[in-house]
């Protein structure tokens, strides 16, 4: 678990491609609602979104390029993913978010979401840093269960949201204990739209 010091302070990693004009409410929203910092992955080494998101200071943008194929090399799931890489998807975003891992924990940052670039992440009444800081406490006070190191988090309400969020569906919470990852704890909770950008709009008000 991590310390107190960081036990609300939240990234998020996306692995995204010709995300467009979307990228910028993905972004505007994610920090104004309290997360410290998005780890963008750009699987579209020419994607021109990169150099516009690499200029926000809390924004660390990475090409997918031979330095970043050289860095997963290094990584301990590097071969399981290897022969998957230039066909799936799922297999870079694997990769991706364990090099993004190893940039929280410098960054003293004590949560890693990994969401897509037409997901967000939404808990009404509470900022992003409130709400893992709580389920921090809960992981620690063993008021959540846990199942090995996998754990079943207390998933973000649906309640009061406007008519655009209510179409969308909570589609999985979960945060992974990890006491081996350096006292990170990687938890994927995520809301499906089709309209990101309006979503982000529609919360405006609210953050």
């Amino acid at each position: 678990m991590p310390g107190d010091s960081g036990k609300g302070c939240a990234a998020i990693v996306t692995t995204l491609r010709g995300a467009g004009a979307v990228l910028d409410s993905f972004i505007d929203y994610h920090l104004a609602i309290g997360f410290a910092h998005l780890f963008l992955f750009f699987d579209d080494p020419g994607d021109p979104d990169l150099s516009r998101a690499a200029a926000n200071p809390a924004v660390t943008a990475i090409a997918h390029d031979e330095s970043l194929r050289r860095a997963w090399t290094r990584l301990p799931q590097y071969e399981e993913q290897a022969a998957f890489l230039e066909r799936e998807v799922m297999a870079r975003q694997i990769l991706n978010v364990q090099l993004a891992m190893e940039m929280a924990r410098r960054q003293g940052l004590g949560w890693l979401l990994n969401i897509d670039a037409d997901e967000l992440f939404y808990s009404p009444g509470q900022s992003a840093g409130e709400y893992f800081a709580a389920l921090a406490d809960a992981l620690r006070g063993g008021r959540v269960g846990v199942h090995g190191r996998r754990c079943a988090a207390p998933r973000p309400s649906c309640a009061a949201t406007p008519p655009a969020a209510s179409r969308a569906g909570l589609r999985r919470a979960q945060a992974l204990d990890d006491a081996q990852e350096g006292g990170l704890n990687h938890f994927t909770s995520s809301m499906t739209s089709a309209h990101a950008s309006a979503w982000a709009k529609a919360f405006s008000g609210m953050v």
